[in-house]
């Protein structure tokens, strides 16, 4: 999807997950785009694993909130997304963020989601590897 190339020299202004957000993962860039996800997601620096899923989603300070809040202010340097639609997204800094489509104990037909407000799209990635293109809506 050409369209991810947008995040791309962008510096986060937002990102959180845990708290009232669970394992829901919400990265904003500058331009406004975003990844929405509650598939399975990592954080790295370099070889070190900073946070999951599956961590503590204690607010602020449980090591999903403070995995995510590494993130902000970083700029993207690289975004691959593979032919089983998991995403890899380089960031200044050593920081890595993955997230993984396939997963068997999760009935959720969606997985992430790829946000462009300005031309008024979503791209839903979905368990299938299809990618569904909606209308962006901030509710």
């Amino acid at each position: 999807m050409k369209e991810l190339e947008e995040l791309v020299g962008q510096k986060v202004i937002y990102s959180s997950a845990g708290g009232g957000m669970g394992p829901i993962l919400l990265i904003t860039v500058e331009n406004d785009n975003s990844i929405w996800t509650w598939c399975y997601w990592e954080i790295w620096r370099e070889d070190e694993l900073l946070g999951t899923v599956n961590d503590d989603d204690t607010p602020n300070t449980g090591k999903m909130a403070v995995a995510t809040h590494q993130l902000l202010g970083k700029e993207v340097q690289y975004v691959r997304m593979d032919e089983e639609r998991n995403l890899e997204v380089l960031f200044e800094d050593g920081l890595q963020l993955y997230l993984y489509v396939y997963n068997e104990n999760d009935p959720m037909e969606e997985r992430w989601e790829y946000w462009i407000p300005r031309l008024n799209k979503a791209y839903v990635v979905m368990s299938n590897k299809e990618i569904k293109i909606e209308q962006y809506s901030e509710s």
